[in-house]
């Protein structure tokens, strides 16, 4: 993941949300906070770093009462 990062990203972090479905698919990735100073340019790296991660990963989906379930996360991802 480190290699995928500009190395000039300003120091703070960024929190996304996701989903995992069922079908251990993750859906509906959402930036819901960054800190102050990044640009667009630098918080489309870190959205195309979860396309990636969604696409090629096989998550393990949420298992509530013997059936699989769609789980929300949310993940911080910090700069230093």
């Amino acid at each position: 993941m480190h290699s995928s990062f500009d190395s000039n990203m300003p120091k703070g972090s960024v929190i996304y949300t996701y989903t995992i479905g069922p079908d251990s698919k993750m859906r509906n990735k959402e930036c819901v906070r960054s800190s102050e100073g990044y640009t667009k340019v630098q918080l489309q790296q870190v959205h195309d770093m979860m396309y990636r991660m969604g696409k090629e990963i096989r998550w393990t989906p949420g298992l509530e009462y013997g059936a699989y379930q769609e789980i929300k996360y949310s993940s911080a991802f910090r700069f230093k």
